[in-house]
């Protein structure tokens, strides 16, 4: 997770789902790490939760990669808003496949 570069949600999505677990001999130390030692330092924070900003009079997403910076992004919210997952699934528009990872991104991480 500290070295991820992209915005795919393999790893939110692991930790969603150790958290739900009701296994009652499961000590969640995925989870308990997280928390306790990772998420201590605001660059990890950022690195793993976007962040909702406002820039010149518009709410702004802002997507950070700690080790590989020429992966951050940002979109206002107007473009997630304005972005149709349907007709994605038949675009092969570079930029339109980006924003939709992250918005499947954002989404998963709130």
């Amino acid at each position: 997770m500290y070295d991820q570069d992209s915005y795919h949600t393999i790893y939110l999505d692991l930790i969603g789902h150790t958290s739900r677990s009701k296994a009652p001999n499961f000590t969640n130390k995925l989870v308990e790490s997280l928390i306790t030692v990772y998420l201590r330092e605001d660059e990890n924070i950022s690195h793993i939760f976007p962040e909702i900003v406002e820039e010149d009079g518009t709410i702004k997403i802002k997507f950070r990669r700690k080790n590989h910076s020429d992966h951050n992004h940002t979109l206002s919210l107007d473009e997630l808003d304005e972005l149709n997952l349907d007709k994605l699934r038949y675009n092969q528009d570079f930029e339109a496949e980006k924003n939709k990872v992250l918005t499947q991104y954002f989404l998963t991480a709130l």
